[in-house]
């Protein structure tokens, strides 16, 4: 039952990784929405692919515009920054109006993180850090706006 539960979110993944594959200047859709069906939890986990394979491309449609631009800056951990490996994605809970957006789902995740380069906000090892995904309405798709400790 467990190899069931893990084949879905990863075939998940594996199809928002190739998606997003070859680079946002060939891809008008790069910066869509993903779609509004899609839970917080795939977000998240489609976002730690991104992170781990070091692609800013695939990520920036899962991110606000805004977070994309913290995020994407050299050294980051979606830059190549460390090694990042998602060991599990919790199924959130409703946050509420936050920052403009009328609806937003907080989703918690640990993973492992590994070979940082330069002194990073955690230590090698298992972490974990929580997910703020925001939306204006049901009919959008869910994009990270924030991420962190508090």
């Amino acid at each position: 039952m467990a190899n069931v539960r893990l084949a879905v979110p990863i075939a998940v993944v594996a199809a928002l990784l190739l998606a997003g594959c070859g680079g946002a200047a060939h891809h008008p859709s790069a910066t869509a929405r993903p779609p509004a069906n899609e839970s917080p939890r795939k977000i998240v986990a489609a976002y730690f692919a991104a992170m781990h394979a070091h692609d800013p491309a695939a990520a920036r449609s899962l991110l606000t515009p805004a977070w994309f631009k913290v995020v994407s800056r050299p050294g980051t951990w979606l830059r190549g920054g460390a090694n990042i490996k998602l060991l599990h994605a919790s199924r959130g809970f409703d946050y509420g109006p936050i920052d403009g957006y009328r609806h937003s789902w907080w989703v918690g995740a640990m993973f492992k993180l590994s070979k940082q380069r330069g002194i990073g906000p955690m230590e090698d090892g298992v972490n974990f850090y929580g997910y703020i995904l925001v939306r204006n309405n049901p009919n959008e798709g869910w994009r990270i706006g924030d991420e962190g400790l508090g």
